[in-house]
């Protein structure tokens, strides 16, 4: 009984630092934007092009049906990848077991990853980062929304914060703020993580510095503050990109 006794306890304690990871993972649909097909008017910031021209300036673009993942992509869809051999990254594996070491993780908040990475995520699912547009037009439909939810500024309510444990930050499950919801139905446009996308000026080098371009910013107080539209050209740390894929319909 002694023995039984000593090797639940044994395998309590080995279980512990994975406690955070008990959860079930959140599948990511695929959203449809359009029907198959069509094509819609949308905007784009010129900036995006023109690094001389504002954000807040917008110009037309006409955009082709496309789907896009409903939530970021989250640590334990890229975990589920690798399982099954499907993503075959090197670096992306070993910064996903880097980060599976930490116990306040959890299995459902969105993976942090560089430029390379996430192209290469999308690419072995059979999909592809956003264009520009694509983004937009999925945060805010056909009409200028300065938010995912409408033109109200909110206090915390609508967008998630990030959390900080010294000098680490840990980001809400995905879908975690219902409010942060678009008209097409995407979540976390506008708080959690930053986001990559694939457009002009994005993941080039520039004057020395890579140029990641992330539409959303990172979660922090100002997340729904700052129009979506007039995130573009944003220069942030790669620790704080995130991605959610897209598909050609």
């Amino acid at each position: 009984m002694r023995d039984k006794l000593c090797a639940l306890c044994m395998s309590v304690f080995c279980l512990l630092p994975f406690c955070a990871f008990a959860d079930d993972v959140i599948p990511n649909e695929l959203v449809p934007i359009g029907s198959q097909g069509s094509t819609f008017e949308g905007y784009m910031p010129c900036e995006v092009a023109d690094p001389a021209c504002e954000a807040s300036v917008l110009q037309k673009v006409t955009i082709s049906s496309f789907y896009i993942q409903k939530y970021e992509v989250t640590l334990g869809q890229v975990k589920s990848c690798f399982d099954h051999g499907v993503c075959h990254t090197e670096s992306l594996k070993k910064y996903m077991e880097g980060v599976l070491r930490d116990p306040k993780v959890s299995l459902n908040a969105p993976l942090l990853m560089e430029f390379e990475q996430a192209e290469a995520y999308c690419a072995d699912n059979g999909m592809r980062l956003p264009k520009p547009e694509e983004w937009l037009y999925a945060a805010m439909g056909a009409d200028i929304k300065s938010y995912p939810w409408g033109n109200e500024k909110t206090e915390g309510e609508y967008a998630p914060l990030s959390r900080e444990f010294g000098e680490a930050i840990y980001h809400y499950d995905v879908g975690s703020y219902p409010k942060d919801y678009s008209v097409n139905g995407v979540y976390d446009m506008a708080g959690n993580v930053g986001e990559w996308v694939a457009g002009p000026r994005m993941g080039v080098f520039e004057e020395g510095m890579k140029c990641g371009i992330p539409y959303t910013w990172p979660a922090m107080g100002n997340a729904d503050q700052v129009k979506i539209y007039e995130r573009f050209g944003a220069m942030i740390s790669p620790r704080t990109v995130g991605v959610r894929c897209a598909k050609d319909y």
